[in-house]
């Protein structure tokens, strides 16, 4: 069977929805180096897109395309305890054909799958910002 890199699958998955960028970070973390954050700080159960994007610049959350297509080569190695919640990354946004801002996110459905979120949407509780232990 062809090995598909996680850039590939990333890419091809870009193309195919018409998501063009709008920015990137560029370091890449281990998956062991990573530590998960609630999206809804307040405990409350669903949060803007633009409150999403002021929690993540708050707490840090600022990986980018590299690092989602890192972490798609590896998915095996996500620990066990993260498939309770989806791992958003608003930071790595892209906008589609019709001009909407969407974002890529990892979520548990048996095994580990991924896809893009509308911003312009309500984000719930169960969604954690991915950013790198500090320190």
């Amino acid at each position: 069977m062809l090995e598909v890199s996680g850039a590939s699958l990333f890419r091809d998955k870009l193309k195919e929805r018409g998501l063009l960028p709008v920015r990137t970070a560029a370091e890449i973390f281990p998956i062991s180096d990573l530590q998960l954050v609630p999206v809804c700080g307040d405990g409350g159960p669903w949060i803007s897109g633009e409150e999403l994007l002021m929690r993540a610049k708050k707490v840090g959350a600022d990986l980018g395309q590299g690092q989602v297509e890192y972490m798609l080569e590896r998915r095996d190695e996500f620990p066990e305890t993260w498939e309770l919640c989806s791992l958003d990354f608003p930071e790595a946004v892209r906008r589609n054909r019709k001009g909407d801002l969407c974002y890529p996110f990892f979520y548990w459905n048996g095994e580990w799958n991924w896809d893009f979120a509308l911003l312009d949407a309500r984000h719930p509780a169960t969604g954690r910002l991915v950013l790198p232990r500090r320190g």
